[in-house]
């Protein structure tokens, strides 16, 4: 389980040892608040409604941060300690898989069938093991995720109320936008700011 963020800033995130599949970490945001306003034919109006707004690309916030790229890391290294494992075991099973296929003609049809039945019942336990892995490896990632999005959320509000704007809204469904209203790259910082103290830490989960 994630623990709760600390009030000094520092980050603890709890995640389940031996994960396994690492790729991308690529999950659909949701927008902020607001929506997109029709044109008003006033100038004035216009010009005031546009400088009371924000963009921002969420994703690019999150992929870019250094927290992320401390959670790849680790995640990285616990998968290759668990492929390491796994190795190990379908190593043995082919060395079994052979064994049975020699001794097929020497040892007696009741006896090939109880070694074979064994035999794929490991390799069934084995297949078990790697989708629990990788059960526990989606589950962990998406509560990194979720941390990491409230966090964002939290600070975009931060940067909202100092810069008096009204509307924040995903630079995704912008199609032309004043640069200065991109309030990417500061959330960026300060997401980095406030993560700068993450640790990562696995649990084992032997059940």
């Amino acid at each position: 389980m994630l623990r709760p963020w600390a009030a000094s800033g520092a980050v603890h995130i709890r995640l389940a040892r031996f994960l396994i599949a690492f790729g991308l970490f690529a999950a659909a945001l949701p927008g902020l608040v607001g929506a997109q306003t029709t044109p008003s034919s006033n100038g004035n109006q216009a010009g005031n409604l546009s400088s009371n707004l924000g963009v921002i690309d969420m994703n690019e916030v999150l992929q870019k941060s250094d927290a992320i790229a401390k959670v790849r890391e680790v995640l990285d290294q616990q998968n290759q300690e668990f492929q390491a494992s796994i190795t190990e075991e379908e190593l043995r099973l082919r060395q079994e898989e052979r064994v049975l296929n020699s001794a097929k003609s020497e040892i007696s049809e009741d006896e090939f069938e109880s070694r074979f039945a064994q035999f794929e019942k490991d390799v069934v336990a084995l297949q078990r093991s790697i989708q629990q892995q990788q059960n526990r490896f989606d589950r962990s990632m998406q509560q990194v995720n979720t941390r990491l999005e409230q966090e964002l959320v939290k600070i975009v509000e931060e940067i909202a109320q100092d810069r008096q704007l009204t509307m924040v809204i995903q630079r995704k469904n912008v199609v032309i936008y004043d640069s200065t209203t991109d309030v990417t790259d500061e959330a960026l910082r300060r997401l980095n700011e406030r993560t700068k103290n993450l640790t990562v830490t696995f649990q084992r989960d032997d059940n």
